[in-house]
């Protein structure tokens, strides 16, 4: 008799079917003495689509048929994969086959793969779970030796089915439901729309910023450089600069204390990508699919994690894969501290490391983008284990009349960690370094006393120039949704390890989003879908909160009628609001468009053709309610002005504002539609009013 192991990937198939003798190649499996090895393409079961269900799906999406809500959800077949299926299904059936090893991936959706796919496969016989956290050979053989019983992941196959029957609640109803009010067709997810919703508010935090300067006095004697409080105004700067140079600086306060910073914690994917982002401009995805390959060529431990410790039965291992990675980079410490990266408190795989197979590898072998993410992970398992950085810290107050200057100096006592990144980043860039950047001189300060005077060496006045936050990237963005509201509820932040990086360039294949030279930047179709996505699905505490209860559903601590009711409650509301939204106010357009005849309508945070949204948008007519044409003139856009405009393309505005004469005039405003934006030009025909 033989067993049937059944992988997630044909990749990760292979590698096993050779470890454990599987070698022979048959048609959609491998074949050895004791076992045999197949894998899955993709999902083979699904959740069923609503026409499964009830044929009057099928027909035009109308509001009273919503909610969807299955009471008996129903599987279906891909049709993609249909031939392996039917290979997975004869070798299930084969006499020849005692029972069955689950070896898809290693979490909640690996788990979700093969139950669905063994549920439509109707057989009866025992599964066991193959668990791993790397696929190196000697892993492999324990892993096989310690096969589980499929029950004790039961609650991780629950996670995985709620988050499903989640995400297609909300995908089905709420697709539909905003189709249905704006007329064009949007597809919608849950980690999507929380996405959609940070992009958007960035994009509204940067134009909407306007940049403001204020002053301080900047004073250097011989050891220090001080800096006054800032002030909103010149003159007061200009004042206190004179009163210093007239009567100098008395000391108030020196302050010292010890202060220690801990070296960086091992990776897991959302810190590999965000880190791989700025070191190397790669996208989430392309640091994903490296980490991946990586993994399957047995370099690195499962990369799809959130965990950053190892556990205590992992430190031999670590060690071995340590001594390699400080030999590969040159690096040479007896006092590392391995400890320090263990918990065995979290149940998830361990973060990302090297693995011992990797000593055995050329790695000039490598394509160019794995390698510097191999590099990047020994790296990381070097700092990670490296001596603290500690110091000295000195925080010093001078006194000038009733106005307070400070300094604050580090004598470093060892730079630790800090020095071993700086020079290994230097390599990973491939640039020259000096260790001389690194080395500050010691101060003594034990010579000042309180009340001493302190005669300036110079004195000057500094502009303060405040700017705009950042256009997200795909690091930022990984971090922004993984730690999401993560303080407030002690929660998993938002998505998962694999989505989060799918999520972002579906968003960009969608048209909601683009990436701009690295930047990730909503699109004006991205805006318009915000504007009208229901409120609830926009919550990012409710949306960190779903997450918090699938991880009590993986540790026992929650179950699936428990969260399931809780998710159709969160969708009848959903769309019970949305109905009585839609019988107070029916959305009536504002006037015709000029560029191709649709109907223009009020969004919450713009005026848009239904032309310009959804899947087969041709018209690029789009005004924002803070569009900065009308924000620099201290004008608001009203449904009131853009129905002028639309019916004769301008509009007389009086105490229009310059900025340049800071005076108030009247004009014509003249809306350009002629390009593929929206334009404003005035015509002064009054300039003699102010403000």
């Amino acid at each position: 008799m033989k067993r049937l192991v059944i992988c997630e990937k044909r990749a990760t198939a292979t590698i096993i079917a050779d470890i454990i003798n599987a070698g022979i190649k048959k048609n959609g499996y491998y074949e050895g003495s004791d076992y045999l090895v197949t894998w899955c393409i993709g999902s083979h079961a699904v959740l069923a689509s609503p026409e499964k269900y009830d044929k009057k799906y099928t027909g035009k999406w109308n509001m009273r048929m919503l909610p969807i809500m299955p009471n008996v959800w129903k599987l279906e077949l891909n049709d993609f994969g249909a031939g392996q299926y039917d290979i997975i299904k004869k070798l299930v059936y084969s006499e020849q086959v005692e029972y069955i090893i689950c070896a898809t991936d290693f979490s909640r959706e690996g788990e979700l793969i093969f139950r669905q796919l063994y549920a439509t496969l109707g057989s009866g016989k025992q599964v066991k779970r193959l668990w791993l956290n790397s696929i190196e050979p000697q892993t492999v053989v324990t892993a096989f030796q310690n096969l589980n019983d499929q029950e004790e992941y039961d609650n991780l196959y629950i996670a995985g089915l709620c988050r499903a029957k989640l995400d297609w609640l909300i995908g089905m109803n709420c697709t539909r439901l905003i189709t249905i009010q704006s007329g064009v067709l949007h597809n919608i997810g849950r980690v999507q729309a929380i996405a959609l919703k940070l992009l958007a508010k960035r994009e509204d935090e940067i134009i909407s910023f306007t940049s403001k300067i204020d002053y301080s006095v900047k004073v250097k004697t011989d050891n220090l450089t001080l800096f006054s409080e800032k002030f909103n105004n010149i003159e007061d700067a200009e004042a206190l600069k004179q009163t210093i140079l007239t009567v100098g600086l008395q000391i108030s306060d020196v302050d010292k204390s010890m202060f220690t910073k801990n070296p960086p914690e091992l990776f897991d994917l959302a810190s590999l990508q965000a880190v791989a982002n700025k070191l190397y401009g790669y996208t989430a995805l392309q640091t994903q699919d490296y980490a991946q390959s990586l993994y399957e060529s047995q370099l690195i431990t499962y990369p799809k994690t959130d965990n950053r410790y190892i556990k205590k039965d992992m430190t031999d291992t670590y060690k071995l894969s340590l001594q390699y990675a400080a030999d590969l980079l040159g690096v040479s410490n007896s006092d590392f501290d391995i400890m320090r990266c263990v918990n065995d408190l979290n149940t998830e795989h361990s973060a990302i490391i090297i693995t011992p197979t990797a000593h055995h590898k050329n790695l000039n072998d490598l394509p160019g983008g794995e390698k510097n993410i191999f590099l990047l992970i020994a790296s990381r398992m070097i700092l990670a284990v490296s001596d603290v950085f500690s110091c000295q810290h000195i925080d010093i107050k001078l006194n000038c009349a009733d106005k307070v200057l400070t300094a604050e100096y580090d004598n470093v006592f060892d730079y630790g960690w800090k020095k071993i990144e700086y020079n290994l980043f230097s390599k990973l860039r491939n640039m020259n370094y000096s260790e001389s950047k690194l080395n500050s001189k010691y101060l003594s300060f034990d010579n000042m006393q309180i009340g001493d005077h302190l005669d300036p060496a110079t004195v000057e006045i500094v502009e303060n120039y405040s700017v705009p936050p950042n256009h997200y990237t795909d690091g930022t963005l990984i971090q922004a949704l993984k730690y999401l509201e993560y303080d407030k509820l002690k929660g998993k932040g938002i998505g998962t390890p694999t989505t989060r990086a799918n999520i972002i360039e579906k968003l960009i294949k969608q048209g909601y989003a683009e990436r701009i030279n690295g930047k990730i930047l909503i699109t004006e179709k991205g805006i318009n879908l915000v504007s009208i996505i229901p409120a609830p699905l926009l919550d990012t505490g409710l949306a960190a909160d779903w997450e918090v209860d699938l991880q009590k559903i993986e540790n026992g601590l929650m179950n699936e009628e428990t969260f399931m009711l809780k998710a159709q409650s969160f969708i009848r509301k959903i769309v019970t609001e949305s109905k009585r939204e839609k019988t107070r106010n029916v959305k009536e357009p504002l006037g015709m468009c000029p560029k191709c005849g649709g109907n223009v309508y009020e969004g919450k945070a713009a005026f848009y053709c239904n032309n310009s949204v959804g899947k087969n948008n041709n018209c690029s007519f789009f005004i924002k309610k803070d569009e900065n044409f009308f924000v620099w003139k201290k004008k608001a856009v009203t449904a009131e002005l853009v129905k002028a405009l639309l019916k004769t393309g301008k509009i007389k505005m009086h105490n229009l504002y310059s900025d340049r004469s800071n005076d108030y005039y009247d004009g014509i405003v003249i809306m350009d539609t002629s390009k593929d934006y929206v334009s404003f030009s005035v015509k002064i025909i009054k300039s003699d009013r102010k403000g």
